[in-house]
């Protein structure tokens, strides 16, 4: 059993869900109730209703359906939001979070766990306060060197000097051009560091 959550939250659950009985002598399947296992609820769809099922958005911690033909095969349909948030949480990191602020899109929060939008939304605060930070740095230091009597190798040789750290954010301001993409760069994440979720339990079934 994982010890993980991805998308599902099963909470404290922890048990075993009865899927079908199979006799290979007759090949047959059934679905006993009296075995002490929760049993997998059925659910009367067609195929049709199944695929536009598959589309909603609004669905709630579950994850698809699994389809049984009159042959006996299965195949899974999972909700198309299930995807998109697999997807997220898969994926999510620092630098996740980074590449949305940085290309000024907003951040993909529908639905997700709260302990996922926590993490994410930490991420997110500290890298604005950093960008913020310099941005701050830069304006005061831009302050200082750009003395009306100054040449442009002066304005140089000063922002190279006393303040490298923003010098190219500087040179920017002098042009009357934009340079938060300067700044969002000097703040990437160089270590991929991942949300942990291992105070999570369950498991991953339809």
């Amino acid at each position: 059993m994982a010890k993980n959550r991805i998308v599902i939250d099963y909470g404290d659950k922890e048990e075993l869900v009865l899927l079908t009985v199979r006799d290979n002598d007759i090949d047959e399947e059934s679905l006993p109730t009296d075995l002490g296992f929760e049993c997998v609820e059925k659910i009367n769809k067609t195929i049709e209703e199944i695929l536009v099922e598959k589309k909603r958005e609004d669905f709630t911690n579950k994850e698809g359906f699994v389809v049984k033909f009159s042959d006996g095969f299965r195949v899974k349909v999972k909700y198309e939001e299930y995807f998109r948030l697999h997807k997220i949480m898969t994926g999510v990191n620092e630098k996740f979070v980074w590449e949305f602020l940085r290309d000024g899109k907003p951040l993909p929060l529908q639905n997700v766990p709260d302990e996922f939008f926590q993490y994410v939304t930490g991420v997110k605060e500290r890298l604005e306060s950093e960008y913020v930070e310099i941005d701050r740095r830069a304006q005061r230091a831009f302050i200082e060197v750009n003395n009306p009597a100054f040449t442009r190798k002066q304005f140089a040789l000063t922002a190279l000097s006393e303040y490298k750290d923003v010098a190219s954010i500087l040179f920017k301001m002098l042009e009357h051009k934009e340079y938060d993409q300067l700044i969002w760069k000097m703040i990437e994440p160089k270590v991929i560091d991942r949300p942990k979720f291992n105070s999570f339990r369950g498991t991953e079934n339809v």
